[in-house]
C-alpha cells in the first residue's frame, strides 16, 4: 500500500551572504557586478540564493551554472544546481550533476541529495538507500540522514531496518514529528504481519 504522507529532506543550504537591500536592488547590484567581474563566482552564488529564496528557480539554475569550471567556487555552484534541478523535478539532470560532484567529492549532503533525486524519480526506496547509507555513515549523527534511510527502507518494503533508522532519527532528534510518525506507522504495520504469522502459524 502507500506509505505515509511525508517526505525525505534534502540537504539545507544556508545563504552564503546576508541581502540587506532589497532583493530586485540586490540583483541589479549583483548583475552589474558580473558585467565589471565576469570571472567572479560570488555574485552568481549570492543570485542564487536570492532567486531561490523567491521560488525563481530556473533563474536561480541560470546563474550558477554560468560559474566556470574552473572557477575555485565550481563545486559549490554545482551542488547549488543539483539542488534547482531537484526543486525543478528535473531528477535525471540533478542525478548527474551530484553524481559528478560525489564521484570528487563524496560528501554526506551531495549522497543525501542523490538518495532524495532516487526516491522521488524510482519511487520505490531501493535505489535510495545505498545513498543515504553512505550519507549516514559519513555524519552518523545528522537525525535527517537517519530519517531518510529510514522511510527510504520503509518504502522499499523492509520494515524492519526503517524501524532501526526511525528510531535512530528520534534518538537524535527527540522532537522530530515526522520520524515518529513513520515510526508508529512502521512499527504498527510489523505488529499486524506478527499477528499475521501466529495466526498462521
Amino acid at each position: 500500500g502507500c506509505g505515509p504522507a511525508t517526505s525525505v529532506r534534502s540537504s539545507a543550504v544556508r545563504p552564503s551572504s546576508a541581502h540587506p537591500e532589497t532583493p530586485a536592488i540586490a540583483v541589479q547590484y549583483l548583475n552589474a557586478a558580473i558585467v565589471a567581474y565576469p570571472e567572479y563566482a560570488r555574485p552568481r552564488l549570492a543570485l542564487w540564493d536570492i532567486h531561490t529564496d523567491q521560488g525563481a528557480h530556473e533563474r536561480a539554475l541560470a546563474a550558477v551554472r554560468s560559474v566556470p569550471g574552473n572557477s575555485p567556487w565550481a563545486t559549490r555552484a554545482a551542488f547549488l544546481a543539483g539542488l534547482s534541478y531537484l526543486t525543478l523535478n528535473q531528477y535525471d539532470d540533478a542525478f548527474r550533476t551530484l553524481s559528478e560532484l560525489a564521484a570528487g567529492n563524496p560528501a554526506a549532503d551531495v549522497l543525501n541529495n542523490l538518495g532524495v533525486v532516487q526516491l522521488r524519480r524510482v519511487r520505490s526506496g531501493g535505489d535510495a538507500t545505498y545513498y543515504f547509507t553512505k550519507a549516514a555513515d559519513s555524519e552518523p549523527n545528522d537525525p535527517d540522514y537517519c530519517f531518510n534511510l529510514g522511510y527510504a527502507y520503509w518504502r522499499a518494503g523492509n520494515t524492519s531496518a526503517a524501524i532501526f533508522w526511525l528510531r535512530e532519527a528520534v534518538r537524535r532528534n527527540p522532537v522530530d514529528a515526522d520520524a515518529h510518525f513513520v515510526l508508529s506507522v512502521a512499527l504498527g504495520a510489523e505488529e499486524i504481519s506478527a499477528r499475521l504469522v501466529l495466526e498462521l502459524d
